[in-house]
């Protein structure tokens, strides 16, 4: 059989796993409609309002003939990712994990098989589902549902990680479309083993995660090294499912389960899988990157709140620093370089800090009432193109590299693990895919006028002034008796 065969039926393969799992985690929760809550209204609202504002932002940042890509990617991200952080996956259960990242997969392989042989056409598509994805979790986090916030912080971190290794895979390893092929047959093998190994360990959901990973890292080597012939994807992709029953039998080990872990327990994991991030990069750059955080994603079934947290968090983290290297990519900068002792990178780098802090340190002060929580999504969501084309991109490379090393420092030592996963791990997808969609725009736009880029300005400062009186207002009223 032809190898372009074979990387159709890997597609193909991919989309009836993952369709497979999402049909066992979504069977149960459809038993009983649950009843409309109106405390979701706003953020309901304000995602739909930020998802059909980045859909229409693609035909100016998109280049021709790509734009319908990039916005039907982001409509479909967005309604997924609602569908799992504000339905019926969103309540903690077995369940959540493999369905969460069943649905994930399987928007990758209907992008995959839509744009068919179109590979420029499949990377905006693929830089458009992680964006989609991202917006629910960063509403639900903002409004304080941290439970939704949870649910598609594990959604857009698993798109990230995905998108992170479609993309470059696909630049790599270009005929037949291999990297494609091998990215989403191992995804798809990745959710359908999270799904066998949460129901066949109901009575255990600890060890779950441990198979999981460990028949994870067996499959990248028989499905990728062996079938297609690409030991370079297979390997860090092994890597990361391995590191992934490493870090949940630890966990078992380490404490109860309900339990969250020490603050230096926790940096001690995050410097380990900063180190891998290292390792990896270096060994099998950029696609190794992503497939180490698909393999990692198979952490998501743990039960226990040791390592629950990096689930979100560490998929997120390595797709980020494939797409963060996509952006550079697309703006020459790659080539250039990035001095961050540059005036303006260095004050973005500063700035990425302060956002990361912002998302977890002030989350009661964020939304006052609906319209300021959406003021500020709204605001969170357009920053990375506006630091682009407000200041320059070299300050925005600048301001993503601050974002990721913050959120590696901040989740380890915010007060709740698991809360604080749940708003950086969407915010680092959003800005990295954001930057590297609006790449291509950005370079255009680099020398655009003073009085226009003055005029855009002056609107952000007027909403932002307006978020921070009406904020100050609210916590300035005597609470009701």
């Amino acid at each position: 059989m032809a190898l372009g065969s074979v990387v159709s039926l890997w597609i193909w393969g991919a989309l009836v796993a993952s369709l497979l799992a999402l049909g066992y985690s979504l069977a149960p929760a459809f038993r009983v409609a649950p009843a409309a809550e109106p405390a979701l209204r706003a953020p309901r609202i304000w995602n739909a309002v930020l998802v059909l504002g980045w859909a229409g932002a693609a035909w100016w940042l998109a280049p021709a003939g790509k734009t319908w890509p990039l916005a039907i990617a982001v409509v479909a991200g967005g309604a997924i990712a609602g569908l799992i952080a504000l339905g019926p996956l969103r309540e903690e259960s077995r369940l959540r994990a493999p369905g969460g990242f069943a649905a994930v997969v399987a928007a990758f392989a209907i992008a995959a098989l839509a744009t068919g042989g179109d590979a420029a056409a499949r990377q905006w598509a693929a830089l458009g589902l992680p964006l989609g994805m991202a917006l629910p979790a960063l509403t639900a986090g903002v409004f304080r549902r941290e439970a939704e916030a949870f649910a598609g912080a594990l959604a857009a971190g698993q798109a990230t990680a995905l998108a992170g290794a479609l993309i470059w895979a696909d630049r790599i390893y270009p005929a037949h479309q291999v990297g494609t092929g091998a990215v989403l047959g191992f995804a798809g093998a990745v959710a359908l083993l999270m799904a066998l190994a949460a129901f066949a360990l109901s009575a255990q959901p600890a060890r779950a995660p441990v198979a999981a990973g460990a028949l994870a890292a067996l499959a990248a080597y028989l499905l990728v090294a062996l079938a297609l012939r690409q030991p370079h994807l297979a390997i860090p992709a092994a890597i990361g499912a391995g590191m992934a029953a490493l870090l949940a039998l630890g966990a078992g080990l380490a404490g109860p389960p309900e339990e969250e872990p020490p603050a230096l327990v926790a940096v001690l994991l995050l410097v380990l899988a900063g180190g891998t991030l290292l390792l990896i990069n270096r060994l099998y750059g950029m696609p190794g990157l992503g497939m180490c955080g698909i393999g990692l994603a198979a952490l998501a079934t743990a039960d226990n709140r040791a390592t629950r947290w990096l689930a979100a968090l560490l998929p997120a983290a390595f797709g980020a620093r494939a797409l963060l290297h996509l952006f550079l990519d697309r703006t020459y900068l790659r080539v250039e370089g990035v001095d961050v002792t540059q005036t303006y990178a260095f004050a973005a780098l500063i700035l990425g800090f302060v956002v990361a802090t912002a998302l977890v340190r002030f989350r009661a002060e964020l939304a006052a009432d609906a319209w300021s929580g959406g003021a500020a999504a709204g605001l969170l969501a357009a920053t990375p193109v506006l630091v682009g084309y407000l200041i320059h991109i070299l300050p925005l490379a600048g301001f993503l590299a601050g974002l990721i090393a913050a959120g590696f420092a901040l989740a380890a030592l915010c007060d709740g693990l698991e809360e604080g996963a749940a708003r950086l791990a969407p915010y680092l997808g959003l800005a990295c895919a954001g930057a590297a969609a609006a790449a291509p725009f950005l370079t255009e736009v680099i020398n655009a006028p003073r009085v226009q880029r003055a005029i855009v300005f002056a609107v952000v400062t007027g909403i932002a002034s307006w978020y921070v009186v009406s904020t100050l207002r609210s916590q300035s009223r005597p609470a009701a008796a």
